[in-house]
């Protein structure tokens, strides 16, 4: 809701809207839109255009997801992809062996944050044809929990729970060239989806004691556990959709798409 914090907040919403006269030669409109602005959970928007002609679109959001602001972590580097342990830190071969933990347990706040911004263009071309087209960039980041386990048996197996960095940007982009008449409705479309994730994995000391069926090294302190986070990928996707209409009470439509 972004409502985080204790005290008082403004909120602030905003819609104006101007054109020209329903009978001008030229009836161009402007639309001004924002909501929640005062807030984490803001959104914006600015349309202009000419009806019956082109449509200019240019839009902002921003969305907060608070999970927790209760948890708490012993690692040393949040935020980083390198986390490491205290320097006075005793490990062990379970959490009760462990005398600095309680001590050298730091707060966290699991929380992340998209914000995304985008523009669209529609504009009406000759004898029914009209083409549309959106590009989107949305960036996301934060701290989010994520289970991690050393051990290669059924028996000594060692899991920590971790403060994973977000650093994603994901762009996507489409453009539809669309006809229509009477009877008949005609639609290509080129979608596009790019994400990249800043990190590429997490690395973290290993807090327990080497376990029997360990390798001596695999344990504290020299110790490291890694793992992959999300991997950079795309998707690319061409449709075509149409329709006939045979009469007011029979019709035909279908669709085909590959990506």
């Amino acid at each position: 809701r972004g409502l985080e914090d204790r005290g008082g907040y403004g909120v602030l919403n905003l819609d104006w809207y101007r054109r020209a006269a329903y009978d001008a030669e030229d009836p161009s409109y402007v639309r001004v839109r924002g909501r929640n602005l005062g807030l984490s959970t803001r959104t914006a928007s600015v349309e202009f255009g000419r009806q019956g002609d082109y449509r200019v679109r240019l839009d902002y959001a921003q969305l907060p997801t608070a999970r927790s602001d209760t948890g708490s972590t012993m690692f040393d580097g949040v935020g980083s992809t390198q986390l490491t342990l205290p320097a006075n830190w005793v490990g062990a071969q379970n959490t009760a062996g462990m005398s600095q933990l309680l001590p050298n347990l730091d707060s966290l706040e699991l929380r992340s944050e998209r914000k995304r911004v985008g523009v669209g263009l529609e504009y009406e071309l000759a004898r029914g044809w009209g083409i549309d087209t959106h590009v989107r960039h949305e960036h996301k980041d934060g701290i989010k929990s994520l289970g991690a386990v050393i051990g290669n048996s059924g028996g000594n197996p060692r899991a920590v729970i971790l403060p994973e960095p977000i650093d994603y940007d994901t762009r996507e982009a489409d453009v539809t060239l669309s006809y229509a008449d009477d009877h008949r409705q005609l639609e290509f479309k080129y979608l596009v989806s790019l994400f990249d994730d800043g990190n590429a994995s997490l690395i973290w000391q290993n807090p327990y004691t080497a376990i029997n069926g360990w390798n001596a090294a695999a344990g504290f302190p020299t110790g490291e556990g890694q793992m992959a986070l999300p991997p950079d990928n795309q998707f690319h996707q061409f449709s075509i959709t149409g329709g006939y209409s045979f009469a007011n009470d029979v019709r035909a439509s279908g669709n085909v798409a590959v990506g």
